[in-house]
């Protein structure tokens, strides 16, 4: 997938000053596990999974991750993802039907352009999948970081896969990380995927001691 850069980041900032229709702030994913829900456990398929704090990226962040997931190996990747721009890191499940992805990307992104670079990302997905079903998406604080999401069903083959979609600005570039999983398996991890994934990310190697790698 082709990522805006910094044209495209600022045609997009023109076209907000020339329309009034923005689509800024939105709807982020929600958090639907119970306030009792035990933050750093879930329940999948009857199965409890445990969720670890890892650095990653050369300690530039922290975030949890299920204990059990591995990191999926270059060859693996390769076939998994057939582009050039595959992502940096990927975490899986056995079965590679639930996937973690992180890309420290060469788009240069600031803080204050995650609404634009949101907009941006919908507008390219909307046209890779232009007969996708649209969940949501939205801009909030996590950790205070400024967070992008977008979420989203697409068809993948003959099946359909959910799609949940973070970005912020790490070191003036963006960020891009994904959490993707089958239809099937979608009930059961979108909500953990906000909570234990997305809603622990930590931006700063002065958070990160103490963390597994």
């Amino acid at each position: 997938m082709e990522y805006m850069g910094e044209k495209s980041i600022e045609m997009m900032k023109e076209t907000r000053r020339q329309t009034a229709q923005t689509l800024e702030g939105g709807n982020p994913p929600k958090n639907d596990l119970p306030q009792s829900a035990k933050k750093g456990v879930a329940v999948i398929d009857g199965k409890t999974i445990e969720f670890v704090e890892k650095s990653l990226l050369g300690n530039k962040i922290k975030i949890r991750l299920p204990q059990n997931f591995k990191k999926m190996s270059p060859e693996t990747a390769a076939l998994k993802y057939p582009f050039q721009r595959r992502p940096d890191l990927i975490y899986s499940n056995e079965s590679f039907s639930v996937n973690i992805t992180f890309k420290h990307s060469q788009n240069p992104l600031k803080e204050t352009d995650i609404d634009i670079f949101k907009d941006a990302m919908i507008q390219i997905l909307k046209k890779t999948h232009p007969t996708a079903p649209w969940l949501e998406d939205g801009v909030k604080e996590i950790n205070g970081k400024k967070i992008g999401c977008v979420d989203s069903l697409y068809p993948f083959l003959d099946i359909k896969i959910y799609s949940l979609m973070f970005f912020t600005e790490l070191e003036n570039k963006a960020l891009l990380c994904s959490f993707n999983c089958t239809e099937e398996e979608m009930a059961d991890w979108r909500p953990v995927a906000v909570r234990e994934i997305m809603e622990s990310l930590i931006i700063g190697p002065e958070n990160l001691e103490g963390v597994s790698p």
